[in-house]
Parts: C-alpha cells; sequence; structure tokens
C-alpha cells in the first residue's frame, strides 16, 4: 500500500533520533515543544498508532514517540526478553532524549501501556505521570466479544489486506466503518515487522504485579466499547484504583480499542486534561 499522506507529512516535519537497543538502535520521532511525553504504541504496531494525537499533543509539548524494541525500524530487544527488559530499554532512551532533571509523563496504548508501566517504574523520580490506554497485563477478564486473529502469512497480497481489514474491524474499534486507508496501511505495514512475541506478555498480569510499585500519579482511558475488555471495565478500573486512589480511570463514549484512533477528538481532550492535571501535582 502506498503511504497516506498525513503519515508522510507528519514524518517529514517529525525530528528522529537513535538510542542504544541489544545489537542495533530504537528509532524516536519527536515534534514540538515543551513539558515532555512519551507516547509507546500497540503490539504489532509502530508509531503511527498515534497519528491523529500527536500534532494537538505538540502545540504545547515536546511529544517523543519511538517505534518500540521488536516494532517497526527498531533492532530487537536482547534474549530473553520481558516487560521489564524493554521498559529498561526505553526508560534509558529517554533519559538520553530528555535532559535531566527534567521530568517525563508516559502514555502507553495496549501492550505499549503494560510497557508503559515499566518505563514509568525504571524512570523512577524522574516520571511525572503514567497514563495507561486499555493497558493490558491487569489481569483481569478477557472481553466476551474479542475475536481471535485471522492468520495472513502466506496468503496473496489482496487477501493479506482483506484480513487485516477484518482483524482491525474485530479487534480495534466498535465502529467497523472507522477502518479507513489509514488505519489500514499502519496495520498492513507495521504488523508484518512485529519481531517480539507481544502474546506471552499481555497474556499475564505483569502490569498488575508493578502497580504498587509505581510511585507517580498514575490514571487511564479506555474505549466505552473495548471488545478486549467489555463488559469487565469496571474490573479493570478499580485494579487501577486500588493501587493509585486518587487515579482517573476515564472512558471515551462509543468508542473500542484504539479510541485515540476512532473517538480522536475527545480522546485528546480527555488525555490532554489528564496530563495537565498532573503537571501540576
Amino acid at each position: 500500500m502506498k503511504m497516506p499522506d498525513e503519515i508522510v507529512a507528519l514524518d517529514a516535519r517529525a525530528r528522529r533520533f537513535e538510542t542504544p537497543c541489544g545489537e542495533g538502535t530504537m528509532v524516536w520521532r519527536s515534534w514540538g515543544e515543551g513539558p515532555a511525553v512519551v507516547l509507546l504504541h500497540g503490539g504489532y504496531g509502530g508509531w503511527p498508532h498515534w497519528i491523529r494525537n500527536i500534532d494537538y499533543l505538540a502545540k504545547k509539548r515536546r511529544v517523543l514517540v519511538p517505534d518500540m524494541p521488536g516494532h517497526g525500524e527498531s533492532a530487537p530487544p536482547p534474549k530473553p526478553y520481558d516487560a521489564n527488559s524493554i521498559g529498561t530499554i526505553i526508560a534509558d532512551g529517554a533519559r538520553t532524549l530528555v535532559p535531566d532533571p527534567e521530568k517525563i509523563q508516559v502514555v502507553g496504548f495496549s501492550f505499549g501501556g503494560l510497557i508503559a508501566g515499566y518505563v514509568a517504574r525504571a524512570l523512577g523520580d524522574r516520571a511525572r505521570s503514567f497514563t495507561g490506554v486499555s493497558p493490558a497485563g491487569l489481569g483481569a477478564r478477557r472481553g466476551v466479544n474479542l475475536k481471535e486473529l485471522v492468520e495472513w502469512k502466506g496468503l496473496e497480497p489482496d487477501k493479506i489486506l482483506e484480513i487485516h481489514r477484518s482483524n482491525l474491524a474485530n479487534i480495534m474499534f466498535s465502529d467497523n466503518g472507522v477502518v479507513d486507508d489509514t488505519a489500514l496501511y499502519i496495520q498492513a505495514t507495521y504488523v508484518p515487522l512485529g519481531r517480539v512475541r507481544v502474546l506471552l506478555i499481555v497474556r499475564t498480569p505483569a502490569l498488575k504485579e508493578i502497580l504498587p510499585d509505581l510511585k507517580m500519579p498514575l490514571d487511564a482511558i479506555w474505549g466505552e466499547f473495548d471488545r478486549a475488555a467489555w463488559p469487565y471495565l469496571p474490573e479493570r478500573q478499580e485494579i487501577i484504583r486500588q493501587a493509585c486512589p486518587d487515579a482517573d480511570t476515564v472512558l471515551v463514549p462509543g468508542a473500542g480499542h484504539w479510541s485515540a484512533y476512532e473517538a480522536t477528538e475527545i480522546f485528546n481532550l480527555l488525555l490532554e486534561r489528564l496530563l495537565d492535571k498532573r503537571l501540576e501535582d
């Protein structure tokens, strides 16, 4: 597929950096100036998971978005890897790019939400806040409407695209009509580049286990109809609030798992409110 113009334009305006990762480097992109916020994409994704959010946040922030280890353009993490080792690589990169003693806000989506918790822990007092967006790894019950991914490897190109479209509709969105050419491009391009066994990590309570260790403010956002979590969103909200009683756990009305893309306007407002609040803490 041809890269959509909106991705081409945003990439052209990015400042590009590389930090160590295994036998190679982790690739970062950055936009804007101001307080630093790191955005971590979902499993088998890449930096364009945030395509509809970067410019909005970059109006008053320095937005740093990597391809996480073993995703997109970034080298794989050293084996054996786990959430902690991946999070440490990202935290080390963030420290390199954001001068001490400036604090960093960490936001992660899905698998990236799980990893973001480990990044925040590794950053310690450099982490100003951690916001999970439909974060994995909470040990909660699996959503009843979540369907298994359909295998695409070895098929004809046209069939592969249709499977990617179907997987997006079945897992990422509440409204199948949201699967536009940009979302399909991101899925079809970045899924084959994934070299980390994401499912082995997200199907564990790896994030829940470290929530008591996190000393920075903690918040979470889910789409109201997130197929990975519905109807067990209250269970997830309670897990967060038990670890951080002052946490905001908010829902994006009508949205599914990838709420940052499906309901961009309200998601951006909600995330900005959470980040602004923690800047004032």
